[in-house]
């Protein structure tokens, strides 16, 4: 018996140290791995890198970092000299908006939030923070109800489709505890960087990433990398189409009331819909689905259909001052067409937070 014991004893020791044999080999790997085989970014995130190339855009990809469900995401706590060009100044804080401060985790008393959803023209790309048309809605509502606490966040990204909107809405907006969803896409969707939309190379990505448990190990990272690796159909094909644009405003309309939040599109406008000549209207097809759909949204202040004419703000703007003034290239708002795009949203949204009781 005694010697039965002893044998048991042997055993597990030796079982023991094969065991911490084993790890420090797998924590050598794991160094080893990290150290000499460092992960690729996404290939969404690459094909953007590839399309800022040789570009004074480039720098963004300083600014950013790899999201398993976004593509990429602005980097955290990033704040810029105001020489640099053409991203400056403030560019994210530590939860990677473009806020001066923390959105706080617990709402104040009567508290409202807005939550701004959209590309480089949400983001405010060329212009300062508080040149955006998320601030300035945010300064016009603070001043029509200086008794209601109001937060419009800007959850802007440069380059994002609705397509990464949507799985903002799906992933990263809970913890924001929004009341108002604002989205603002359409530009980015119609570039053509392979042969799939953002909803196949999202797939794709979720195929290559590891389980949760699994998800810190580099070893397992670059294993499950290697799934779902078949080549990109041939041809070119947009991010998304117009089809598919408007299925996304739908999700985003079910995943805004998934969080007990409501929905206006502002449906942004650029040089192309300002005709040099003629009284004729012109918008895109992106621009049209956002019409469409937009129009048959109700908040519930049952007023005006949830969209916001930004194409009109831009043609009333345009009677009295040049174009320059109203567009910095052939799609990026300026700071004062920016102000007045805030000032169409406020309109449309005062009511609906006096309806919710703002003061």
């Amino acid at each position: 018996m005694i010697e039965a014991r002893r044998s048991l004893r042997r055993a597990f020791r030796r079982a023991a140290l094969s065991g911490v044999a084993l790890l420090v080999a797998l924590l050598a790997v794991e160094v080893a791995v990290r150290i000499v085989a460092p992960e690729q970014a996404p290939i969404r995130l690459a094909q953007l890198g590839s399309a800022l190339a040789n570009d004074p855009r480039t720098q963004f990809m300083d600014l950013i970092e790899p999201d398993p469900e976004l593509f990429w995401r602005l980097a955290p706590s990033v704040r810029l000299e105001q020489d640099r060009h053409p991203f400056f100044g403030l560019v994210s804080n530590s939860q990677g908006l473009r806020e001066e401060g923390e959105i706080a985790a617990t709402k104040a008393a009567g508290e409202q939030r807005v939550l701004c959803l959209g590309d480089s023209c949400t983001f405010g790309y060329l212009l300062r923070a508080e040149e955006s048309f998320v601030q300035a809605l945010e300064r016009r509502l603070r001043a029509q109800f200086p008794a209601t606490p109001i937060e419009c966040i800007n959850a802007g990204v440069p380059g994002f489709t609705l397509f990464q909107g949507w799985r903002f809405l799906e992933t990263r907006a809970a913890p924001l505890q929004p009341d108002l969803v604002v989205l603002n896409f359409g530009w980015n969707e119609s570039v053509s960087w392979d042969g799939t939309s953002d909803f196949e190379s999202h797939r794709r990505l979720q195929a290559r990433r590891p389980p949760n448990w699994l998800a810190g190990s580099a070893i397992a990272r670059r294993l499950w990398s290697l799934r779902g690796g078949e080549a990109p159909p041939e041809g070119q094909r947009p991010r998304l189409t117009p089809d598919e644009f408007s299925e996304l405003l739908e999700r985003c309309r079910a995943s805004a009331q998934a969080l007990g939040a409501e929905l206006i599109v502002l449906v942004g406008g650029a040089r192309f819909n300002v005709p040099t000549a003629g009284p004729k209207r012109v918008i895109n097809e992106y621009q049209k689905r956002q019409y469409d759909f937009g129009s048959a949204l109700r908040l519930s202040d049952g007023g005006a259909p949830g969209v916001v004419d930004g194409v009109a703000v831009a043609l009333q703007l345009a009677r009295s001052l040049p174009i320059e003034q109203l567009f910095l290239d052939q799609t990026h708002p300026s700071a004062r067409l920016n102000e007045a795009v805030g000032e169409a949203l406020a309109a449309r949204v005062a009511p609906w937070l006096r309806a919710r009781g703002a003061k």
